[in-house]
């Protein structure tokens, strides 16, 4: 069986706390440490809960299902991503709601990275 890529992805957020209206920036740092590249790379974001989509503080691209909203899922097209060790980020930011509904003190994110297939499946999903 030949190399496969091995895309992986980690949030950094950028300040915490955060008070209502303010925004939660992030950075997603993207790697892929196999062999070979990865064609049709896409990070994707679902938009957390009590927040909303902040396209004015993200990285150029980005584009939200069905919209701006808390839920929707956010998919920024990365392309090619060069094999052993090629990497790079982008920023991601939602603006929390304002106000904050009563018992709200944690706002909750995850991002994914994945590519075409096109290498052969990722051998460890997991990290993605």
């Amino acid at each position: 069986m030949g190399a496969s890529s091995a895309l992986e992805v980690a949030l950094h957020e950028a300040a915490d706390p955060v008070a209502a209206g303010d925004d939660l920036v992030y950075t997603l740092s993207y790697s892929n440490p196999g062999n070979p590249g990865a064609t049709g790379v896409v990070l994707t974001d679902v938009v957390p809960a009590n927040t909303t989509f902040n396209a004015g503080a993200s990285t150029a691209g980005w584009v939200c299902t069905p919209n701006n909203n808390a839920g929707a899922s956010c998919t920024l097209a990365v392309g090619a991503l060069a094999g052993a060790g090629g990497s790079g980020s982008a920023t991601y930011a939602a603006t929390v709601l304002n106000p904050v509904p009563a018992g709200v003190t944690q706002i909750s994110n995850t991002a994914t990275v994945a590519d075409d297939g096109a290498n052969g499946p990722d051998p460890n999903p997991a990290d993605n």
